[in-house]
């Protein structure tokens, strides 16, 4: 996944669980946008990620989106920081 190497490059170890991968191919189904859908719905899951935590020196960052009450939701370093602002499927 490119994702993770873009966010590595960053300091930062991401990890996405599979249920969320499932949520995603399911709004990128519903809204019938195939491949595009997919990388849509990764893109603004990650977006907020990326603009809060990419440049920022310091330590090691492990970030983690996971399935919260049926939406994607982000932890870093083992503590919530929201969830994703994103459309749900």
């Amino acid at each position: 996944m490119g994702y993770r190497h873009e966010f590595s490059d960053e300091g930062i170890e991401l990890t996405i669980d599979e249920s969320v991968l499932d949520h995603v191919a399911q709004a990128a189904l519903s809204r019938g946008t195939g491949a595009r859908g997919l990388a849509s719905v990764m893109e603004a899951i990650l977006e907020g990620i990326a603009y809060e935590h990419f440049g920022s020196p310091g330590e090691k960052r492990k970030v983690r989106v996971r399935m919260i009450g049926g939406e994607p939701t982000v932890e870093v370093n083992g503590r919530p920081e929201g969830r994703c602002a994103w459309v749900a499927a």
